[in-house]
């Protein structure tokens, strides 16, 4: 009410009964024709159309961009469009780029572009994130403007200084793909956990691979942490290989009663204690699968084909593996040869693993001339007539 009556004095409209009197006009005080005039700039702002031709005239913007920001963002906070395109530009994006940034994040405009989006950019700029870096690493992954500043941006990057021990090499993590990750997942655990992992003997590349594929794992309570890494060690997993990281990972992404569940699956099967920590070292990632999918799979192995649990620790791999799309079509495959004798029961196990160009040439192509019907079992993805049964249980 007060912000009306201002404005219609701005006017010059005097308020009472008698209606318009121009001779009683009131002085237009500065302030009052400063808040008519930000009043309806900020009405016209809000105008599509308004917003387009502003990003087009004033700030470079391509008519095709301005109209895609216009349409993506929130009408009401196209006002703050100015500023925000501004502090962008100053540190070398191009209006395109800013344009990427708005039209994947248009939320960012929530926050205040002096206050709050500039210490961010000038943070990262300040510590060798600047120019086409900076440009790079924000038109890949905008959301990264939406971490607080104070609490994961400029802690987690000094953490990173720490352990690489340079700026150079934090930055270069940041530009890997999904090197961004660990700023998003960054806790006051991470230089603690980093810490444990060292002490146990893993190398810093495989630490460093560990917070591109899985950095929330370095986010985990630094004592629950420690635990687990002091069960993988126990599991036999050496802390030097690559294996010992996944190991970690694995184990962190589970609740103990689901690891519990498929272990047991595992035993549902006769397998010991000490054969399922060998397949769980040559392949920690077997415990990704449910339970359904992991029981499937030893039924078929196991139960249909007769394979035993240390043939299998040989090939862990295919646990992961698609049933429908490559375990069952090449194993029909490469059943027929067996009974023709063109290749050897243990070998098939690994040619299940072939790429797509090897099986086709080496399996299907090579054994043209004694089986012409391969290319078309290949190419349809057939399964033998003794697997429907199982095929059709797993789309149950």
């Amino acid at each position: 009410m007060f912000r009306f009556l201002l404005l219609k004095a701005s006017l010059r409209i005097p308020i009472g009964k008698g209606g318009p009197n121009p001779s009683a006009a009131l002085p237009v005080h500065p302030y009052l024709r400063r808040l008519s005039v930000q009043s309806l700039s900020t009405a016209a702002s809000s105008d599509p159309r308004s917003v387009e031709h502003r990003l087009v005239r004033a700030h470079g913007f391509s008519l095709e961009s301005a109209r895609a920001v216009s349409a993506a963002v929130d009408p009401k906070l196209a006002h703050k469009l100015d500023t925000f395109v501004s502090v962008f530009k100053s540190h070398g994006f191009s209006p395109m780029e800013v344009a990427g940034v708005l039209l994947r994040y248009p939320r960012a405009l929530r926050s205040n572009p002096l206050k709050n989006l500039k210490p961010k950019l000038d943070f990262l700029a300040g510590n060798g994130v600047a120019g086409e870096t900076l440009v790079h690493l924000l038109t890949n992954d905008p959301y990264l403007l939406r971490r607080s500043l104070e609490l994961q941006l400029a802690p987690c990057f000094n953490c990173l200084v720490s352990f690489f021990g340079n700026r150079r090499d934090a930055v270069s993590l940041l530009m890997v793909k999904r090197g961004t990750w660990v700023l998003h997942k960054f806790t006051d655990s991470m230089e603690i956990n980093i810490n444990k992992l060292r002490e146990v003997g893993v190398p810093d590349s495989n630490i460093t691979k560990l917070m591109t594929v899985r950095p929330r794992t370095l986010s985990r309570d630094a004592s629950e942490f420690s635990e687990i890494v002091d069960e993988i060690r126990r599991m036999g997993l050496h802390p030097s290989s690559l294996m010992f990281v996944y190991g970690v990972i694995t184990l962190a992404g589970m609740k103990r009663p689901k690891w519990e569940a498929k272990i047991a699956v595992f035993k549902k099967f006769g397998w010991s204690d000490e054969q399922f920590k060998a397949i769980f070292v040559k392949q920690p990632q077997i415990m990704n699968p449910s339970e359904k999918r992991m029981e499937q799979f030893l039924n078929f192995f196991m139960g249909e084909l007769g394979w035993t649990a240390d043939e299998l620790t040989n090939c862990p791999s295919i646990f992961m593996a698609s049933f429908e799309r490559r375990i069952l079509p090449r194993m029909s495959i490469l059943l027929f040869l067996l009974s023709e004798g063109l290749v050897k029961r243990k070998s098939l196990l690994g040619k299940l693993l072939m790429s797509e160009d090897k099986f086709l040439s080496k399996l299907v192509m090579e054994n043209l001339k004694n089986a012409p019907h391969l290319l078309q079992m290949y190419e349809d993805k057939q399964v033998l007539a003794q697997f429907h049964a199982v095929k059709l249980q797993d789309s149950s």
